[in-house]
Parts: C-alpha cells; sequence; structure tokens
C-alpha cells in the first residue's frame, strides 16, 4: 500500500465529511462501520466521525440467518448511516443484516469519486463518540456509550498499560469488531504511535507473521484464541522468528499454559486483560512473557490506580475518575486477588451444573436456560438427571464471534431451531 501522511489522511478526513453531510449526515446521527481491515478509509472515518459528532457502533457480524435479529446492529437499529466494505458484502447474512437495520448505506469505494470538501467541526468532548453494549451473556445487551471525553482519557491511559510508545510500529488487523479494541488497541496507538501498518488477514492469514518480521512491527493486535493458534502454528510452518520483540494485544481473559512458549518461540509478548463494557476498559492486564510462570486461572495485576476497586465475596466493585469515583459498578465475574495478582473462576451466575456435566462426560460444555451446549460433534450418553436439557452438539469457534461465544445470537439460534424440529 502507499504511504499516506498526516496531510493526506486529513484530505480525506474531509472528502468522508464532506460525504457524509451531503447524504444528510448531522451531529448525534449513528455511524456503522461493516470494515474487515483497519485501512486509511477505517482511520479517516473514526476521525471524521468525531468531527461530525457522530457516534460508532461497535457491530458484530451475525453468525446464523437465525440469530440476525440479536446482533448489535438490531440493538441500536435503526442505524443512520452505514459504510459498507466489498469483503462483508459476500457474507449473505451480514447483508441481510444490513439491509435490515441500516437506514443509508453507503459503499466504501464511493468515496473514490469525491472531491469535495467539508471542514467545518460540530462535535465536541460531550458527544457520544462509541456505542457498544454488553455481551448479552445474562441477558439482553444493553446498550453503553462512550463520549469523546471518555474516549480520550482511555486512549491516553492505555497508551500507557499497553506499552504504546512514540517510536513504536504499530500494524492494526482488525481492531473495530469489539468496544475493548477500540479503546485498547486502536486509540491509543493513533494518540501515541506515529508509524502504523495494517494487514489484511483475510486475505493471507499465513503471511501474517512475516509481514510483522520484515517490517520489524513491535505492536500488533492479534485477538481471540482461534487466531493466536493459527498464527503461531502459520509461523512455526515458515520457520518465522521476530527479530524485534512483538507485543502482541490479545482478546481473552486467562492465557494457557502454551502461550509462555509460543512467547520463546516467535520471539514476542502476550497482554490480554480483563474488562466489561459500560464498567471498565482494562482495570486488569496479564502480561506474559517468556520468562512468566504459569498459574491456573490467572488474570494479572492492575497496571496503575486508575480504577478504584473492591474486591467483596469474590466479586469485584469498581468505580472510575470519570464519575468522581462515586459509582460503585459490579464486574460479574468470580474474582480472587492473592497478593496483588488477579485469578478467575467464571461468572458469577456460573452454573454448578456444567462443572459436574464437564467432569462427567469429559467435554466442553455449557448450560443456557434450557439448553445443553456440547462443544463437540460426537453424540454422547447423557446422564438421566439431565435428561430434561434440550441438547446440542455446536462449534465453538463458529459461535466466538469475538472474546468469547456470543451467547445472545447463540440462544436466538437456538430458540428459532427448537421451534422449527418440534
Amino acid at each position: 500500500h502507499e504511504p499516506v501522511n498526516k496531510e493526506m489522511l486529513s484530505d480525506l478526513v474531509d472528502r468522508w465529511k464532506y460525504l457524509l453531510v451531503n447524504r444528510g449526515a448531522k451531529r448525534g446521527n449513528s455511524l456503522g462501520l461493516a470494515f474487515v481491515m483497519v485501512d486509511v478509509d477505517h482511520l479517516a472515518l473514526l476521525f471524521a466521525a468525531a468531527e461530525l459528532g457522530m457516534c460508532l457502533l461497535i457491530l458484530d457480524k451475525p453468525v446464523s440467518q437465525e440469530s440476525i435479529d440479536r446482533t448489535r446492529a438490531a440493538v441500536f437499529a435503526p442505524i443512520d448511516f452505514l459504510i459498507f466494505d466489498e469483503y462483508v458484502r459476500e457474507l449473505p447474512n451480514y447483508v441481510e443484516m444490513v439491509n435490515r437495520y441500516c437506514t443509508n448505506i453507503i459503499y466504501v469505494e464511493e468515496i473514490e469519486s469525491v472531491t469535495g470538501k467539508f471542514t467545518e467541526v460540530w462535535g465536541t468532548s460531550e458527544d457520544n463518540y462509541i456505542g457498544a453494549s454488553s455481551s448479552g451473556t445474562t441477558g439482553a445487551p444493553v446498550p453503553a456509550y462512550y463520549t469523546q471525553h471518555q474516549c480520550m482519557l482511555h486512549a491516553h491511559r492505555c497508551s500507557k498499560v499497553f506499552k504504546y510508545e512514540k517510536d513504536s510500529i504499530v500494524c492494526h488487523t482488525r481492531n473495530m469488531h469489539h468496544v475493548s479494541s477500540m479503546l485498547i488497541g486502536i486509540l491509543p496507538a493513533l494518540v501515541s504511535v506515529e508509524k502504523h501498518y495494517f494487514y489484511n488477514i483475510y486475505h493471507d492469514f499465513d503471511g501474517f507473521a512475516e509481514f510483522i518480521r520484515d517490517h520489524n512491527i513491535d505492536r500488533a493486535f492479534i485477538g481471540s484464541e482461534w487466531v493466536i493458534k493459527a498464527f503461531v502454528r502459520a509461523a512455526i510452518e515458515r520457520d518465522v522468528r521476530f527479530n524485534t520483540t512483538m507485543i502482541g494485544s490479545i482478546s481473552g481473559f486467562t492465557i494457557p499454559e502454551e502461550y509462555i512458549g509460543y512467547c520463546e518461540l516467535l520471539n514476542m509478548e502476550l497482554m490480554s486483560h480483563i474488562g466489561a463494557v459500560g464498567v471498565a476498559v482494562a482495570p486488569v492486564v496479564n502480561h506474559v512473557t517468556k520468562d512468566s510462570v504459569f498459574k491456573p486461572n490467572w488474570l494479572g495485576r492492575e497496571p496503575d490506580d486508575y480504577y478504584k476497586i473492591e474486591i467483596v465475596n469474590g466479586s469485584a466493585l469498581l468505580r472510575s475518575p470519570e464519575e468522581n469515583y462515586e459509582v460503585a459498578h459490579l464486574l460479574e465475574d468470580h474474582v480472587e486477588v492473592i497478593d496483588g495478582e488477579w485469578f478467575h473462576y467464571g461468572r458469577l451466575t456460573k452454573d454448578q451444573a456444567e462443572d459436574d456435566l464437564r467432569g462427567l462426560l469429559g467435554v466442553d460444555c455449557n448450560i443456557y436456560k434450557n439448553y445443553l451446549v456440547i462443544w463437540d460433534s460426537e453424540p454422547l450418553d447423557i446422564p438421566e438427571q439431565y435428561s430434561h436439557l434440550d441438547v446440542r452438539y455446536m462449534d465453538k469457534e463458529t459461535w466466538t464471534t469475538e472474546t468469547k461465544v456470543n451467547v445472545y445470537q447463540l440462544l436466538g439460534y437456538l430458540e428459532k431451531t427448537s421451534y422449527m424440529e418440534k
């Protein structure tokens, strides 16, 4: 890709603003970005939305046709404007979701014919800048909004927490797929780092490790455990070891023991975090290196004193400076803190029957309402005491759309297919 400097990016920002305003965009409108890549248009739209006072929406993809009405697009509908790239336009369920819930659809390539510029700025620090929602693990997703001021606070804090420095070399992959990815990844990098690359992992995933090595990239967002494993496997197959130690920000909470070996093998470090939409952004971070000593259920440590945290009966209450430390938010996870280190033991609403079944069946499984989901394809003999449950055999990777299983979509699918089967 051709290099883009600050002046070229600013010009593109003003052209995107011109296109949006001419389509009727107003301050306070919502803007969905249906992008796969974090390319220059993606970056320009982040700035354009802020300058116009528009609210960016973090959208998830529909896993199936039956779960389209359980996506974030449905939560925030009607979406005022949506920018659509060529990759997601090839996904029939995504196209149906967009047509169902979005009002004004703009194809990303339309910007190529725009020469006009709009330079006015309407947005203020108190305008909502990012719209996200809770995961839907324990109920219907609840919308949550972050103002421009809050996003700036998080960007500057997380630039320090996640080790972004002026002379770092960053590679962006898919940083818009979850609000935490925006707040711990792309925004902190933009406020602190001068040199950025983006890499299309959908076009040539196996070459990603070589790209990092050949460009001396030392900061990158990698993603879920499935992406990590495929990334390491491809690096091994191509005999890649990084010349510069690369710090990878990853989704997920606890880090498996084998990840320490990955750090040694590739010359990298990994940083994971726990948090919750509307509660806290990365209050606890796990920075793992080749010299780390593995501990089961290990979450890491509080990286700074941004949050005031109180542990009460195995749960955490968090207060932030954004609310003058006056409001306590519950992190709905069972945690323990020992000598400053955090450990994770599942959700507070965890069903004991899940642990019992895992022991009896010897497989990974979950109970959601009256459904027993077994993350395997092989039929099993279910103990008599659980015969009242609707048993489903599912692929966990398919239903992991972000940092974990998309339970809200999964339940929508289970409920509809259960009805059809009856």
